[in-house]
């Protein structure tokens, strides 16, 4: 019998700004076209090309040393869909505000 087990994930702290994010990403989410999402929180700052699709990107910032975005899946037959993506990163929140990686508010 094998009683080891998997380390557990330590939980991250919900700062503030990332709560802030998450309501962005729900407002993001309840538009229902691409027209509606522009009209609210602007074009996206980048687009990366798929196979048959796009991927609209509005990066937020960093803390807690994670890089946030919003990344919008843009495919021509269906609702476009919103997710909250998180990378670790080693620039600082301060650096991130000077080059502009902060959402735009509506």
């Amino acid at each position: 019998m094998n009683d080891e087990r998997a380390p557990e994930a330590t939980p991250r702290p919900v700062t503030s700004q990332v709560q802030e994010w998450h309501r962005r990403l729900e407002g993001i989410q309840q538009c229902k076209t691409l027209d509606a999402i522009v009209a609210l929180y602007g074009p996206p700052t980048y687009r990366v090309q798929q196979q048959g699709f796009e991927i609209w990107h509005y990066p937020l910032g960093v803390d807690t040393g994670m890089e946030y975005s919003i990344h919008v899946s843009v495919w021509p037959d269906r609702s476009p869909q919103a997710f909250l993506d998180f990378e670790p990163s080693n620039v600082s929140h301060s650096l991130a505000s000077r080059y502009g990686w902060v959402f735009r508010k509506h």
